[in-house]
């Protein structure tokens, strides 16, 4: 069986050129009339395994806070709305459903689409997005809730030198998800 393997930033990079998810529901569609799988890499956030699986169950609510240095916003429409080179303290750049987040900050926020895939979707999983001079790594923090009770994870992972808006992490499970596609050992997550 062939499977399909589509990054989340082609997701976001639609969202922001569409304002929907005409591509991801094109591409599922065909998936799904031919047999084959579609498979999402996890985009460098854990805890998507217990997230899909509280899914099951039922979920109330789904948050992601994405924390990064100002320099990672450049280039954004974060920079008509603060002076990012002015920043001294921690500023609150976005806040509101991952469907619009993806579509102002598509290049930033791939994993609050991979989170909202795995959990309750692009409009009712909240995405938080902060410029944060404090930092010279990316935190990325998701906390669900709901039938199961309650969980919070949080990474603080390495930027990468060729791109500042993504971190090392990223490439890293794109290896492993590629790795896996001919691998006789998965470990499912």
């Amino acid at each position: 069986m062939r499977l399909g393997l589509i990054g989340y930033g082609a997701i976001g990079k639609h969202v922001e050129a569409a304002g929907d998810t005409a591509l991801f529901d094109r591409l599922l569609a065909a998936a799904r009339a031919n047999g084959k799988r579609l498979i999402l890499p996890s985009a460098g956030i854990g805890a998507l395994d217990i997230l899909s699986s509280a899914a099951v169950g039922g979920l109330d609510s789904v948050t992601v806070t994405v924390r990064k240095d100002p320099s990672a916003w450049k280039g954004t429409i974060a920079e008509t709305l603060v002076d990012l080179d002015a920043l001294t303290a921690p500023h609150t750049v976005f806040d509101g459903p991952v469907r619009e987040g993806a579509r102002l900050y598509p290049q930033n926020v791939n994993i609050s689409a991979a989170a909202a895939i795995a959990g309750i979707g692009l409009d009712r999983t909240r995405v938080v997005i902060v410029a944060d001079p404090t930092l010279t790594t990316h935190i990325v923090e998701l906390e669900a809730k709901g039938a199961f009770g309650r969980f919070t994870f949080m990474e603080d992972v390495a930027v990468s030198e060729e791109n500042r808006k993504t971190g090392k992490l990223v490439a890293m499970a794109m290896v492993k998800s590629v790795r896996q596609l001919a691998s006789t050992l998965v470990v499912a997550a």
